[in-house]
């Protein structure tokens, strides 16, 4: 019995929807309120933040490609003059410690000779400056 009720009122429904009340169509005018005291404000609130944001961005991204360009010309000066730099002291330092170790053979005959040339020129040196 219940099964053949619920299927007549389908059909009922189906055949002849029921009519709306009239003071329910606009649902008691909750709509119209809503949207002129939440809707409206909180569109034009997300339009105004959406033009600072569009700004902000804009001013990021220039941010972002002059900062790639300074890095890409600082990447340049160091890859050319820094390391170029470092790579000329350290051929500089090379050379110094190969001739500093060329005079020690450990030979004390060769020592001598090596202070006596040192005091022979500083002789050298005393008799021409007077």
């Amino acid at each position: 019995i219940s099964g053949v009720l619920s299927v007549g009122i389908v059909v009922g429904v189906w055949v002849r929807p029921p009519r709306r009340p009239r003071w329910a169509v606009s649902w008691f005018g909750i709509e119209t309120g809503v949207h002129a005291l939440l809707v409206r404000p909180t569109l034009a609130l997300a339009r105004g933040l959406a033009r600072v944001d569009d700004t902000l961005a804009a001013g990021v991204d220039a941010t972002g490609h002059g900062t790639t360009a300074l890095a890409l010309r600082l990447a340049t000066i160091d890859d050319r003059w820094v390391d170029g730099a470092v790579r000329g002291v350290a051929r500089g330092v090379r050379r110094a410690a190969v001739t500093a170790r060329r005079p020690q053979s450990g030979l004390l005959h060769q020592y001598y000779v090596q202070a006596v040339a040192l005091v022979a020129l500083g002789a050298v040196l005393v008799l021409l400056v007077r």
